[in-house]
Order: structure tokens, then sequence, then C-alpha cells
């Protein structure tokens, strides 16, 4: 045969089928290598839309078998059940199946046997292949199972999340030796990526939840300060109302004193209806003169009763009022009670012109203005004393300026001013220097009124002979 022989021929021929079966096992080994490069490239364009874990580990099995052409794969998750067994248990499956995960119970332990490719690489951390199914011994518990579906080599790769393995991607080839150097470089890869879209949605979702609990402390703390402000808002109008209340007592002397002289008259003209009976002068002149008297004696008694109505009834929204009217108001309803002491109220405003009107309760107003004067009149009371001339007039002034948009109230007296040691504490709830008599609630009350419900300012300072009280709204 043209000087060859047939040994050289043959070996020919041997060479020749080599260098094909080689070629051609490059081929296979290039294309699988594509289809693995391929994946991971559809695999990071899928992670960028996910957002639920479930979702994306059933995408990626899906996508495996789709691209890669892999005959199954699975992903399951490092779990102790509830007979304290530490398992990989299947979260994700894809491909041709039949029963095989459900059906295969693996292990997770620290006893250093080898249970197969899923529980090396879960203990390890490293992949663990098998290349043939059929002569592998480490394989024998599943070998009849995975043979009867065509599974002849696979591989396990570990999900690493911060350090810590959570589980294993597996899949499963119908040729044998399927992976190569190449193609396990980047399965470690997708695989890689896979642990990294695992932990960002577990933070996402941490955060979402941390976010979700932070809404609802928020919520829980908002309606617990709304109920703490409410319920510190009905103390206060209660101890607006208890300190209304326990000037009851002085009202009532006032109410007695201011009608005692047009009842007196009352009484007078009464007696005169019978005296000009008697007489015969009762004409149509003198009736209605008498009823006019009397009408008139009567209405500044309802009007005293209105007064201190008014006085007493909660102011429930925020109005615009005139401070010098309200100050002239209270001057008006307690003028006797304070005459009765010898002391004198003058009600002095810088401009004469003007109302000075400011926004807030005008009722609870009245109540600081009373309070505060009557600290001052309890003052001047304790300091006369203490004279040996008791005849002595206490003074109380109360002086209205206006400043740029404010208005400022200054309440003085010549009682003596208060001891320097308990002066910073005369706002205090229930402190009082008053010993039995006091209930530490008036200038508390006072205070509170002035700033928390009307923002405005109340502060005090001793003067030259008595104490200053000053209001700026």
């Amino acid at each position: 045969m043209n000087g060859i022989t047939y040994n050289e021929l043959l070996s020919s021929l041997s060479l020749s089928y080599k260098q094909i079966e080689s070629l051609s096992s490059e081929k296979a080994e290039l294309k699988r290598t594509k289809r693995a490069l391929k994946a991971i490239v559809e695999f990071n364009r899928l992670l960028q839309h996910k957002t639920d874990e479930l979702n994306l580990l059933k995408d990626t099995c899906k996508l495996i078998i789709d691209i890669a052409k892999y005959h199954m794969v699975w992903i399951g998750f490092c779990w102790i059940n509830q007979n304290n067994e530490k398992v990989v248990s299947p979260v994700a499956t894809y491909g041709y199946d039949e029963g095989y995960v459900e059906n295969t119970k693996i292990a997770w332990d620290d006893s250093g046997v080898a249970q197969g490719p899923t529980d090396i690489a879960v203990r390890t951390g490293k992949p663990s292949v098998c290349r043939h199914i059929l002569t592998d011994k480490e394989y024998e518990p599943w070998k009849a199972e995975a043979l009867k579906r065509g599974f002849k080599s696979s591989i396990a790769i570990p999900l690493i999340l911060e350090e810590q393995v959570i589980g294993a991607l597996n899949i499963y080839a119908t040729e044998a030796d399927a992976f190569d150097k190449e193609e396990l470089s980047l399965l470690m890869e997708l695989s890689n990526d896979l642990s990294i879209g695992i932990s960002t949605i577990r933070k996402r979702a941490k955060n979402k939840d941390n976010e979700n609990k932070l809404l609802e402390i928020n919520k829980k703390l908002e309606q617990m300060i709304m109920n703490e402000i409410h319920k510190r808002m009905q103390q206060e109008q209660f101890l607006i109302q208890q300190s209304k209340m326990a000037a009851m007592g002085e009202m009532i002397s006032v109410i007695s004193h201011q009608w005692r002289t047009p009842l007196n008259c009352l009484s007078l003209v009464i007696q005169d209806i019978k005296e000009a009976y008697r007489h015969d002068e009762l004409t149509g002149g003198f009736i209605n003169d008498t009823v006019s008297k009397s009408m008139n004696f009567i209405r500044f008694m309802s009007e005293t009763l209105d007064n201190f109505r008014n006085f007493l009834t909660p102011s429930k929204t925020k109005v615009e009022f005139s401070v010098r009217k309200a100050a002239d108001e209270i001057l008006q309803m307690f003028s006797d009670l304070f005459s009765r002491d010898n002391i004198i109220i003058t009600l002095e405003a810088e401009d004469e012109s003007e109302s000075y009107f400011i926004f807030g309760y005008p009722n609870e107003f009245k109540q600081v203005i009373l309070n505060i004067i009557n600290n001052s009149r309890d003052a001047l009371i304790m300091a006369k004393k203490g004279l040996s001339d008791k005849n002595g007039y206490g003074r109380i002034f109360i002086r209205l300026k206006k400043r740029d948009s404010k208005v400022i109230i200054i309440l003085c007296d010549n009682g003596g001013g208060i001891e320097e040691d308990v002066a910073n504490r005369i706002f205090e709830h229930y402190f009082t220097t008053k010993a039995t008599d006091g209930t530490g609630v008036g200038l508390y009350i006072s205070k509170t009124i002035i700033e928390n419900n009307m923002g405005g300012s109340l502060t005090f300072r001793n003067i030259d002979g008595g104490a200053e009280f000053k209001i700026v709204i």
C-alpha cells in the first residue's frame, strides 16, 4: 500500500481517532463553559430585579437548567429539625427530579464520616464533585435512584453567608465527568453571586422589618405621648378648677358683701311701698320709680352672679381678649375682699388708650392674676402682723406695658418679698411657704397656664420691700 505497512496505517488511524476524540471532548468542554458563562450573565441580570428570596432560589434553579442545560438542580439550606437532627432541607428545585430530592435525606454533622457531595460541601465549605456516580462508593446510598433518573455526575457548591455555610447549590448532569476545571470555577462564581443575592435580600428585608418596627414603635410612642398630654391637660384643668374652687369660700363672702347693700336698698323700697299705700301715695309715677330702682338692684346682683359664674367656667378655645379688661374684671369682683384687709390694688397702663390684646384663654388668665394677687394679699397680711401700726395700707400694683408685639404684665407688692433660699422653688408643684394654709397649687398652675397653654413666660424676683411677678405674652 504505497510503502505503508498495515501496522503503520492502523497506528495512524488510531492517532487520528484520538485527536478527533480529543477535539470532540474539548469542543464539549468549551460548549459547557460557554453555557456556564452565559448562565452567570443571565443570573446577574435576574439578581437586579429580585426582592423575594424564595423566588430568587426557584428562578436560579430554572435558569441553570434552561441555559446551562444540566439535568436537575436543587438548592438546600442547613437546618436542625424537630428531632434535633442536622439536615440539608431542599428549598428550591428544577429539572428532572421525579421525587429524588424529596425522598433523599442528607445529614450534616461533625462525625467526620463522608455522606456524599452535599454533606462534604456543607461541612468543609468547599465544592464537592462526584465525577462518576456509577463507580463512586461514597455515592452508594443514592446511586440507584440517581442512575434511574439518568444522573451520571454531580457537583455540590457551598452557599456561604458572612463566612458561614448556610446551604448548598446541587447540580446533576447526564454525562460522566461533566464538570471540568473551568466550568467548576464559573459555577463557583455563580454560587458566590447567589450567596451575595441572598444576603442582600435578607438585609433589605431586615431593614424593612426594622423600619416597620420603628414605625410601629413611633406610632405607639406618639399615642403614648398624646395620651400623656391629654392626661396632663386634664390634670392641669382639674388643678385650675381646684385652684378656683379653693377660693370659693372667699367668693361667697364677696358675693354676700356685694349683695348686702342692694338687698338693704331693696328692703327699703319694699317698705316704702307699704308706707306709700298707707298714706295713699301709690301713684303711677311712684310705682314706675319703685320698679326701676328695684330692677337696678336686682340687675346688679344678677351681674355679680354672672361674673362669678363666668370666672368659674373653663375657657375651651383660645381667643383674642383684652388684658386690661380681664384684670379690671377681677378687681371689680374681688376689690371688697382686699379692701377689708386695708389693701389697695392699683391698675396702671403705660398707654391709657391701649387695651393690650393677647391670644389665649381669658378665664384661665384671670385665674393667674387672682392667684398672684392672692399670694400678695397673704404676704401683706403676714407682714402687717409684725407691725405696730395694724392700720397701715398694703399696696399691690398691676402695670401693663407693650414691647414690640409682646404684652408685659407686672404684678408687685410691698409685702416684704420671699426668702431667697426658697424663692427658686415657688413654682414647684405642691410647694408652699404658708405651712398648713397653702396648697402649693396656685403658682404652679399659673406658670402652667402662661407657659404651656398660652406660650408666654412667668418669672419672679424680689424687689425693694416686696415681690414682683412678670408675665410676658
